[in-house]
């Protein structure tokens, strides 16, 4: 099965090295100094609450920076060339970085509000997340059978690209709430609340999981997935909400 948590720091990885390393591309100079990929990749991509602190001042500018310059640069903001219909080839690249640009302008406003939940959930809870994030057995322990039970709900389709993407959404989804749980019993509630919130402000992101291609049905394939795991009713409303990250 998918490790989840796995495959979104990779997402996540590939994101910041996107959004930094092609920056370059079209914004001054001026906001390449501030660049803090650098530091980003010191600290593994997920600093801990002194680390944030100390990046947040300059990771705001670069995206003020950012954002000042684009709209010369090229003529759109990061809005309109983030959501474009039908791209084709450069196009989708552009909107890819775009998008990228906005995700984590938006996640650092949030995390680096220092009155914001977030911020203090990941102050008060990185360091116990990163500890399960390194040591996720996936769902070892907490449910059995889900790849089974996966194959049971997907058992009426028939074309097999279709129940590729399906089976990759769905196990990607068992994977990350698996890891949630972990969170909760080493970490507690709020940490769990708090790694649920993160994933989901990166939602854009990694919706390369499969769920993205699929139509408003999926809901009804993991509606149906939650009740087949027969799992008690704190477990199952837990699994909901990161079975809701994509």
């Amino acid at each position: 099965m998918t490790i989840a948590p796995a495959m979104t720091m990779k997402v996540l990885v590939f994101s910041l090295f996107l959004l930094f390393g092609m920056s370059d591309a079209c914004i001054e100079v001026e906001c390449n100094e501030l660049n803090p990929i650098g530091d980003f990749l010191e600290l593994g991509f997920l600093p801990n609450g002194e680390q944030l602190l100390n990046l947040c001042p300059k990771t705001l500018q670069f995206f003020e920076c950012a954002n000042r310059n684009i709209k010369e640069c090229q003529g759109k903001t990061f809005e309109e060339l983030a959501y474009v219909n039908d791209c084709k080839d450069e196009s989708c690249v552009t909107a890819r970085v775009a998008l990228v640009y906005l995700t984590f302008d938006k996640v650092t406003k949030e995390i680096c509000n220092r009155s914001s939940a977030l911020h203090q959930g990941y102050m008060d809870n990185i360091d116990c997340i990163k500890n399960v994030l390194r040591n996720h057995d996936n769902c070892d322990g907490i449910i059995t059978g889900a790849d089974e039970k996966i194959s049971e709900v997907l058992n009426n389709i028939e074309n097999e690209h279709e129940l590729s993407i399906r089976k990759r959404c769905l196990e990607a989804a068992v994977a990350r709430a698996c890891f949630t749980v972990q969170v909760d019993k080493a970490c507690g509630e709020v940490a769990r609340t708090t790694s649920v919130a993160f994933l989901r402000s990166l939602k854009p992101l990694v919706l390369s999981e499969g769920c993205y291609e699929l139509d408003d049905d999926v809901a009804d394939s993991k509606a149906k997935l939650l009740d087949d795991l027969d799992l008690n009713e704190s477990l199952k409303n837990k699994f909901k909400d990161a079975f809701d990250l994509a």
